[in-house]
């Protein structure tokens, strides 16, 4: 190994300990937070977190009923709703 190559990672590793004790600095931060508004990244997690383990959704799945059934339901829902309306004009 020469002179020259040595003093060049030297100086190459002295570099990067600036930006690596930038980020030790940060990271210490990061518990001793306390309460109050989260930080965006935490924010982000744990909304994707939240998404992750939402509840199934319940009922029918789309696409479940053909058009034919989709149009007696209509016709059902539509008398039941006019007798409702009669029911409260009394």
């Amino acid at each position: 190994m020469t002179t020259k190559f040595l003093f060049e990672a030297v100086a190459y590793l002295r570099a990067r300990v600036h930006y690596l004790d930038e980020a030790i600095v940060s990271l210490e931060r990061l518990p001793r937070r306390g309460p109050g508004r989260p930080a965006n990244w935490e924010r982000d997690l744990s909304l994707q977190l939240a998404w992750e383990n939402r509840p199934k959704r319940r009922g029918r799945k789309p696409g479940q009923m053909t058009p034919a059934e989709r149009q007696v339901v209509s016709v059902r829902m539509r008398k039941y709703w006019d007798a409702r309306r009669k029911e409260r004009s009394k």
